[in-house]
């Protein structure tokens, strides 16, 4: 499985991917059954030395190089050590002062820490977006409430102007219907001036005139 290394590499280098605690078990499987702590190493320390030949207070170390791992030493920053494996030695935590070695954790935490500031970095720039967004947001409901306020006193203004029409309308039928009442009456009068002369002729007629 993941957790057994590959025979040709145990063979051939004599080294792990990883550090149990003990210093002796040389899978996690091993280590976790011993009721120790495993440390896997980081991708660039990925060579384990397992025999414990570094001469560093006896502390199994991650290298960078095959070779150091087999030889267990390395040049100066070659070499990582868990953090939680540097209080057994003394000697261990004052060559990682000097240069020598670094912390295998160290460079995941700086990786975590420029994690956590794009983050910050994406958060603010989704608060900045948020509040333009927000603003044209405003911006739209301003014009929407100017389009009602348009709109209402358009339909007004239409409403006004049908109104007006309606009595445009009604004065001129109103016109009409006094032209024709008036009309109506000169008929009337020319109708009864007509029949008084056709009266006053039929007397005349009858009078024997």
């Amino acid at each position: 499985g993941s957790d057994t290394p590959r025979k040709i590499d145990r063979v051939l280098s004599h080294y792990i991917q990883g550090i149990c605690s003990n210093f002796v078990s040389e899978t996690e499987a091993d280590c976790s059954k011993a009721g120790k702590k495993w440390f896997k190493c980081p991708e660039d320390f990925p060579h384990a030395d397992s025999a414990v030949r570094n001469g560093i207070a006896h502390i199994p170390v991650c290298y960078t190089d095959r070779n150091f791992a087999e030889r267990g030493w390395g040049p100066p920053r070659s070499w990582c050590v868990p953090s939680h494996l540097i209080s057994y030695g003394p000697k261990v935590a004052e060559q990682i002062h000097q240069g020598l070695g670094v912390v295998c954790e160290r460079k995941f935490r700086a990786v975590i820490a420029e994690e956590e500031k794009s983050v910050d970095k994406w958060k603010k720039r989704a608060q900045d977006y948020k509040k333009t967004l927000d603003s044209d947001l405003s911006a739209v409901s301003q014009v929407d409430k100017k389009a009602d306020q348009w709109g209402k006193a358009h339909a007004v203004k239409k409403i006004s102007q049908q109104l007006e029409a309606e009595k445009d309308k009604e004065k001129k039928w109103k016109s009409l219907a006094k032209e024709y009442r008036q009309q109506v009456e000169q008929d009337r009068g020319s109708a009864e001036d007509a029949m008084k002369k056709l009266q006053d002729a039929l007397k005349y007629m009858n009078s024997g005139g």
